[in-house]
C-alpha cells in the first residue's frame, strides 16, 4: 500500500512491482452548497430515478456487465480463481479504454467481494482492491463510491480521522440515487460511532420513505434509523422499525446485525424487541 503522495509498491500476492501517482483527493466539483430550492429539486430527481429504475442511475449495482455476471454465481471453492481472472481482464480493458461499461465492470467486480463467496478474504486485500479501483477509474461518481467504501473500512478499523479524510473529497449532494444513498449510509455510521443520533435522523429521516434510498441499502439504513431512535429514547418507535425489517427479510437480519456488530448495531434494541 502506497501513501497518498504515490510511489512504488510491491504486490504482496503476486510480487509484481508497480508505480502509482499521487492520489487525487480534491473534492468533487459542485460538492455541497445547494440552496434549499436546489436541494429540494435534487431530491425530487432522486425519487424519479427510483421510480424509473436502474436505467436512470448509471451507478446502480443492479446493472451488470454480461461477461462477468457468472462471477457472482461461482461457488466459493472456485471463486478466487474466477474473480482474479475477471479482475485482471477488467483492469486491462479500463486502462486501454476507460469507457463507462469498462469502468462499471471494475466497479461491479469490487462490489461482488461483499458476497458470501468472498467472506474468507482478508480485509487488507479487499481494501487494496478498492484502492486499485480508485486509482484506475477516472469517473467522479465511481471515485466517490470507492472513497465512501474506504471511509467505511477506516471506520470499522477505528480510524475516524481517516474516514473523515476520505469523505471530505465526496460530494454530499450527488446527482444519482446510488451515490446519495451510499453517502447517507457511511456518514450515518460515522455519526453512530460518535453517538450523534440526531445527525443520523437528519440524514435518514424519522420514518421509512422520507428520503430516497436504493433498495439494496434500504434495510440496513432502516436499522440505523431504528438504532438511533432507540438511543434517543423513542424505544417503541425504534423497536417497531427494527421489527419491520426483521419480518420483511428474516433470512438476512442476522447477517446485517453481524456486519454492524463492530459498533453494536441494534444490540440493545434487539434484546428489548
Amino acid at each position: 500500500m502506497t501513501p497518498a503522495s504515490g510511489g512504488q509498491f510491491r504486490c504482496g500476492y503476486c510480487q509484481t512491482v508497480g508505480q502509482v501517482g499521487p492520489r487525487d483527493d480534491r473534492a468533487l466539483s459542485g460538492a455541497g452548497g445547494l440552496s434549499p430550492d436546489q436541494e429540494q429539486a435534487r431530491i425530487q430527481r432522486l425519487w424519479q430515478q427510483l421510480k424509473v429504475g436502474p436505467e436512470a442511475d448509471p451507478y446502480s449495482i443492479q446493472i451488470t456487465v454480461a461477461d462477468v455476471a457468472h462471477v457472482a454465481k461461482t461457488p466459493a471453492p472456485e471463486f478466487e480463481k474466477v474473480w482474479r481472472e475477471a479482475w485482471a481482464s477488467a483492469l486491462l480493458r479500463v486502462r486501454e479504454s476507460p469507457t463507462h461499461p469498462n469502468q462499471h465492470r471494475v466497479y461491479w467486480l469490487v462490489q461482488v467481494l461483499d458476497t458470501a463467496a468472498a467472506a474468507g478474504w482478508d480485509d487488507a486485500l479487499k481494501r487494496a482492491v478498492c484502492e486499485t479501483a480508485l486509482e484506475v477509474l477516472p469517473d467522479p461518481g465511481y471515485r466517490q463510491i470507492f472513497r465512501q467504501t474506504l471511509a467505511g473500512k477506516a471506520l470499522k478499523s477505528g480510524d475516524t480521522t481517516a474516514a473523515e479524510r476520505w469523505l471530505s473529497a465526496c460530494d454530499p449532494s450527488p446527482a444519482y440515487v446510488t451515490l446519495d444513498t451510499e453517502y447517507r449510509a457511511v456518514v450515518s455510521r460515522l455519526h453512530m460511532v460518535r453517538h450523534d443520533w440526531q445527525a443520523v435522523i437528519a440524514l435518514l429521516g424519522r420514518r421509512p420513505g422520507e428520503v430516497p434510498l436504493v433498495p439494496s441499502l434500504t434495510p440496513v439504513c432502516n436499522l440505523y434509523r431504528a438504532h438511533a431512535l432507540f438511543e434517543l429514547g423513542s424505544e417503541q418507535e425504534g423497536i417497531a422499525q427494527y421489527s419491520a425489517v426483521a419480518q420483511a427479510i428474516p433470512q438476512y437480519i442476522d447477517l446485517m446485525l453481524k456486519a454492524g456488530s463492530w459498533f453494536g448495531l441494534c444490540q440493545k434494541l434487539r434484546a428489548r424487541a
